[in-house]
């Protein structure tokens, strides 16, 4: 709440204006602050602004999802390419992917007879019909059920392959012999049999079968679900479908008792009856026998697939007497699974004809002199398909390593223009009055000036300047090959402060003719890891990339190190989206400035009241001395 004061009555003097002016001195000490902590405001632009280059530029050149403008990858020196032609025409029935070390050749595949697929056991129907509850408990009573419909519970809900329909039934069913169980009574049933053939069409049964309601269907694979208000006298549960649940036991769901045991690629596996099909598929997913088993509600089947392509990684399954499902046993494989060798279509290898040589392989991704071939379909045409692998790519790599090195030397640039700029002394951060009597150009092009020489010799920017050009110059252990060797070589002007330079035509020779080594030169990487205190060991035996990626690293890391750290310029000033954003070194300057500011401020209020009580008590001192001199002229005048 402002103060309203009448003052200089006695005096005359202005006495605000005499106050606000001894005021502008103490202000001076506040605005000192403030202007400290601008600088610290802009000190963190700065940095933020050489942590936002440094990470676009790995984002742009070390990006593991990008390999073939990762510097890190070999793919990013793929120099050469492949072309497929048959009778000159482009054919995709194989890819080629030349790799390190690949050459200048041409391949012809005259065939491919068959590609190499994987082992599979499948099977369908497991649950077959839609029966009702297996409780032994349960029992299926006519009268129960004529009672219900009596009642008005006369409906239930059938949905067969998703088309839903209510399903009335008449009641007043009576057994043979007047047995009110439902096993003893055709007219049950046959109406029922008659209501679903009239609903859905034919190929539906109605039957009991060991005390439970059986439905089911001519056809295989459709799916039927049970719904409404007479369900539970029929023995089934709300929503109940008849696909198997996964989340059952074995006993629930297949009615056997006791423990289930088979063997897959000589290893046994053992099953309690309360073990439910969903652990039972993980467990041996998770056994790394070289398989996976699944279950598939569009067939009502499992499948038993190898991992992995080939004959010899085909699926050697066993019963728990050591026979080989083929159908006609009565082993939990069989009966329950349906898992036998009538559902089975054994993985083969692919057959193809290379250069003239009839050969096969477990997999149709197979490398031969450095080139990946993946074979994609069958080919049996007279034309043989022809692979011509050629270094078309060189002018590519160029062109990326140009831009690499573009991007590398307006790093150097932002970094050593930082560090070499001078602070001009004389443009100091304005403060909110001075901003008024200016235009908004003229504020900009000041706070331009006032802006230099913040991270002038500053320690951390110089050392990523110092670490990128020592990059450059030491030897790798382990290579006999430089930068300098390849074409690429710090410039020798000293002004450039280390910016690269590029003899492209040195540069693509050794990219044709050296190519390993080129890639060794970039890629190579150190056994001693990233987090290892050993740091030196590791920079001399990493490659180029990987020593400019942990020097960037070393500096915007958001990843905290094993002493709690994160890069150094995220420690300094952090980074935006991060918890570092407010906790950095920086905004700790920040918080002791806004602090000093506060104590400024309120020791500027209590000045300020200082002031105008001093001029107080000089007005009620001058008014007094006013009243007895004119007390004193009255009596004169008498």
């Amino acid at each position: 709440m402002s103060t309203m004061r009448i003052t200089g009555l006695s005096s005359g003097f202005d006495t605000d204006q005499m106050i606000k002016d001894l005021m502008k001195i103490e202000q001076s000490r506040v605005d000192t602050v403030v202007a400290q902590k601008v600088k610290v405001d802009w000190t963190i632009e700065s940095y933020r602004e050489t942590s936002n280059v440094l990470r676009s530029f790995t984002d742009s050149y070390f990006d593991v999802l990008k390999p073939t403008t990762n510097l890190r990858s070999a793919s990013f020196f793929d120099v050469y390419a492949a072309k497929l032609t048959a009778g000159g025409v482009t054919n995709s029935a194989i890819t080629a992917d030349p790799l390190a070390g690949a050459t200048a050749t041409t391949v012809s595949f005259e065939s491919i007879t068959q590609l190499a697929t994987k082992d599979s056991w499948k099977s369908q129907g497991v649950t077959g019909d839609f029966s009702g509850d297996s409780d032994p408990t349960f029992t299926l009573n006519l009268t129960t059920i004529n009672d219900a419909i009596t009642s008005g519970k006369n409906t239930f809900k059938f949905s067969f392959d998703g088309v839903e329909k209510t399903i009335t039934l008449d009641g007043g069913y009576v057994g043979l012999d007047g047995d009110p169980l439902v096993d003893g009574s055709p007219q049950f049933t046959t109406e029922l049999t008659s209501k679903l053939n009239t609903a859905f069409g034919t190929g539906f049964s109605a039957s009991v079968v060991d005390n439970r309601l059986v439905i089911g269907n001519s056809e295989s694979a459709h799916e039927m679900k049970i719904s409404g208000d007479l369900i539970g006298e029929l023995g089934f549960t709300a929503n109940q479908t008849n696909y198997l649940n996964v989340n059952e036991t074995i006993l629930g769901a297949f009615n056997l008792a006791g423990d289930q045991s088979f063997s897959i690629n000589g290893v046994d596996f053992t099953f309690s009856e309360t073990t439910t099909i969903k652990d039972m598929m993980a467990e041996i997913n998770n056994s790394n026998v070289g398989v996976l088993i699944s279950y598939s509600t569009i067939s009502d089947g499992f499948t038993l697939a190898s991992t992995q392509t080939g004959e010899a990684f085909n699926i050697d399954l066993r019963d728990a007497n050591g026979n080989v499902p083929d159908g006609s046993g009565n082993s939990f494989l069989e009966t329950a699974l349906k898992l036998d060798t009538t559902g089975r279509t054994a993985g083969q290898n692919a057959i193809f004809s290379v250069n003239g040589v009839q050969t096969s392989r477990a997999s149709n991704t197979f490398t031969l002199e450095n080139v990946q071939y993946t074979l994609n379909q069958t080919y049996t045409e007279v034309d043989a398909i022809n692979v011509n692998i050629t270094a078309d790519n060189t002018d590519t790599i160029i062109e990326n390593i140009k831009d690499f090195v573009e991007s590398y030397n307006k790093i150097i640039d932002d970094i050593s223009g930082k560090i070499n700029e001078k602070a001009l002394r004389d443009f100091q951060p304005l403060t909110s009055e001075e901003k008024e009597a200016l235009s908004e150009d003229e504020v900009k092009l000041w706070e331009q000036k006032a802006k230099a020489g913040l991270l002038s010799n500053d320690p951390i920017l110089s050392k990523i300047l110092s670490d990128l050009r020592t990059v450059f110059y030491e030897p790798i252990d382990g290579l006999n090959i430089s930068m300098k060797d390849i074409g690429i070589s710090t410039s020798s002007n000293y002004k450039d402060n280390g910016k690269l330079v590029i003899d492209e035509a040195k540069l693509k020779d050794a990219l044709v003719n050296k190519t390993d080594q080129v890639i060794e030169l970039f890629t190579k990487q150190s056994s001693t890891t990233y987090s290892d205190t050993d740091r030196a060991t590791r920079k001399s035996e990493n490659g180029i990339a990987y020593r400019v990626y942990d020097i960037l690293q070393d500096n915007i890391r958001t990843t905290r190190s094993s002493s709690g750290k994160k890069g150094f310029l995220i420690e300094r000033a952090g980074v935006k989206g991060d918890t570092t954003e407010f906790v950095n070194e920086m905004q700790k300057r920040i918080k002791e400035y806004d602090s000093r500011i506060a104590d400024l401020l309120d020791s500027l209020s209590s000045k300020e009241e200082s002031y105008y009580r001093l001029f107080g008590n000089m007005e009620s001192v001058l008014s007094q001395m006013d009243s007895q001199f004119q007390a004193f002229l009255g009596q004169l005048g008498g």
